[in-house]
């Protein structure tokens, strides 16, 4: 497994001496350069207002259940509930735990897809917000620790395959096997 890189973007702040950016001119403008004003509020004006965009994690909190936890329940090793204790204990970190559960699954990708779509469901509400976000041009996306497959094949399941998902690259071998 590779994590995937999530393309962040920000605007920044800035300090603001208001004597000095307005050359002592207390009509000026305090942020000439438009957007954000020193105290990093929208402008009253609207003139320069950024777009508001939805970004969601996804296992217990845009799904309903822990996803991941499914799967390893079902088609995990017997013992993953002890190396998620080792994870909790902080003896693994994320990126090893989920390489030590994940790696030994008794399914292939088709197999974990079908189980996920049968077996998961997202937040009563989920369907609406996607809906209200594209008629209003508002981004939205998922944004998760969790792995791709299996978060891309609820939202396939639900008819949202478009929702971008921000997550770990998993990579299967030519049998379907992580």
């Amino acid at each position: 497994m590779t994590t995937s890189g999530i393309p962040w973007t920000s605007t920044g702040s800035r300090s603001v001496n208001a004597d000095a950016d307005r050359g002592g001119n207390a009509n000026a403008d305090p942020n000439p350069a438009g957007g954000n004003d020193a105290s990093g509020a929208n402008p009253a004006n609207g003139a320069d207002r950024r777009r508001p965009a939805v970004l969601t994690d996804f296992d217990d909190t845009a799904a309903v259940q822990n996803v991941a936890e499914l799967l390893l329940h079902r088609f995990g090793a017997p013992d993953w509930p002890a190396v998620r204790q080792r994870f909790r204990d902080g003896a693994l970190s994320l990126k090893e735990y989920q390489e030590i559960t994940f790696r030994d699954l008794a399914a292939t990708r088709g197999e974990m897809q079908e189980f996920v779509r049968a077996n998961a469901e997202f937040r009563p509400g989920f369907a609406a917000l996607a809906q209200f976000c594209r008629q209003h041009d508002i981004p939205l996306a998922i944004v998760s620790q969790g792995l791709d497959f299996y978060i891309q094949a609820l939202l396939d399941g639900v008819g949202l395959p478009d929702i971008p998902v921000y997550a770990v690259a998993t990579e299967f071998d030519a049998a379907g096997r992580i």
